[in-house]
């Protein structure tokens, strides 16, 4: 009996490791806070790591070095009450690069002045079809925006599925919510609602091309044959200047750009003067402000 019970709880943890998608890095911090015990805060730290770490997300299962990494850093404003919060939040994912130590960024993006509610040892949900609260829904809106956006690097439109998810949790949020990044409204709003829509529109079906293309393609085989990768790396970007140029303030092409500037001036180092100079004028046309960052490709 006590063979099949340790044969049993094995089984059990084989499953589990293999069950999480995610490796998610969560850190809590406050600012000026007054009333609430900071006890609270550190609940919120462990639930949230708690969430993202513990739930299986895919019916994929995914051995330890190709979990999905990433930052969630919460940042707590202000306080609405006891148990209200306004917060920024910064998340940040990356994926492994095939046959070396590298990992590279696939998503970054800042939300600032969100606002929830939040009271010590609340559980989190994981619910895409029905709205339970507002923290719930964000946090696991931005788990299927990751992971998706992952799935899109390894398979054309592999996240299909994950991002339909994300759509369903937007669309399942009332109007009573009070959340403004639910809802875009247009102009240069960038908020989750206008997020999900970016990625499931037609115009960024090339983007979401070149994401396979720039990692698949690219990035998993340039260490073993650097033309070929560059050359699939190049034919990435300019199709993402495409769909900048169909569709202009796109938060996924912004999102692009933050991720991969320096690394693209890593890439493009041993490149000739004509390569450079095209990634360069790439990188003019879909963010002029960062130009900078790219300097080192001008000449």
């Amino acid at each position: 009996m006590r063979n099949l019970i340790l044969v049993f709880f094995a089984i059990t943890l084989s499953f589990c490791a293999r069950a999480q998608e995610l490796k998610m890095n969560v850190t809590v911090k406050t600012q000026e806070i007054k009333t609430v015990d900071p006890k609270v805060f550190k609940s919120l730290e462990r639930a949230v790591s708690d969430f993202y770490n513990t739930t299986q997300w895919t019916e994929d299962e995914f051995e330890d070095e190709e979990k999905i990494e990433a930052d969630f850093q919460i940042t707590i404003t202000s306080e609405v009450s006891t148990t209200t919060f306004t917060a920024d939040f910064v998340i940040q994912g990356i994926r492994p690069v095939y046959g070396s130590n590298y990992s590279t960024q696939i998503f970054n993006h800042i939300e600032k002045g969100v606002t929830f509610s939040y009271v010590e040892f609340q559980p989190i949900q994981n619910n895409s079809d029905a709205f339970t609260d507002n923290l719930s829904a964000i946090l696991t809106f931005y788990a299927y925006i990751m992971i998706g956006m992952d799935y899109d690097t390894f398979a054309k439109f592999g996240g299909d599925p994950y991002f339909e998810r994300a759509r369903n949790i937007v669309n399942s949020v009332p109007n009573t919510v009070n959340d403004e990044s639910w809802v875009y409204t247009g102009g240069l709003a960038r908020n989750r609602s206008k997020l999900i829509s970016d990625l499931q529109s037609a115009s960024v079906s090339e983007f979401r091309e070149a994401m396979y293309e720039y990692h698949r393609l690219g990035l998993d085989i340039i260490g073993d044959d650097p033309i070929k990768g560059r050359a699939a790396i190049s034919a990435a970007l300019l199709k993402i200047r495409n769909v900048e140029k169909a569709l202009p303030n796109s938060m996924v092409v912004k999102i692009f750009s933050d991720c991969k500037l320096s690394e693209l001036v890593e890439i493009y180092k041993p490149a000739s003067a004509q390569e450079k100079k095209q990634v360069y004028d790439v990188v003019k046309r879909i963010d002029p402000a960062q130009i900078g960052d790219v300097e080192a490709l001008k000449y």
